[in-house]
């Protein structure tokens, strides 16, 4: 039973969430759940306004290190904030820990 105690423990201490923070007065409409949007890990070769920026909370060791989980976990903030793309920012160990929401100048 404390083995067991011990795992919940553990399990709830490695939570990781992203916090989204609009960085300009730049609005998008929001789009709806579950929309598409693209991630890159270097600006995209067309021209976009930032919306906002994505950072890591809880805890961030527990940060996502694949693009599939990265998008899953952030989707429902880029969607309200009216994105087009993120930007992501991958640390030393290959984890995704911030990103900037953007949208298209141009569609």
């Amino acid at each position: 039973m404390r083995w067991l105690l011990g795992c919940v423990v553990v399990l709830t201490s490695a939570c990781v969430h992203y916090s989204y923070s609009q960085t300009t007065r730049n609005l998008a409409p929001p789009k709806s759940v579950g929309c598409e949007f693209e991630v890159f890990t270097v600006a995209p070769g067309r021209e976009y306004v930032e919306l906002g920026i994505l950072d890591v909370g809880g805890d961030a060791t527990a940060a996502p290190h694949s693009v599939e989980k990265f998008t899953e976990m952030i989707q429902a903030s880029v969607c309200r904030a009216g994105g087009d793309a993120v930007i992501a920012q991958v640390n030393g160990v290959g984890a995704y820990v911030h990103g900037a929401v953007i949208q298209y100048k141009y569609k």
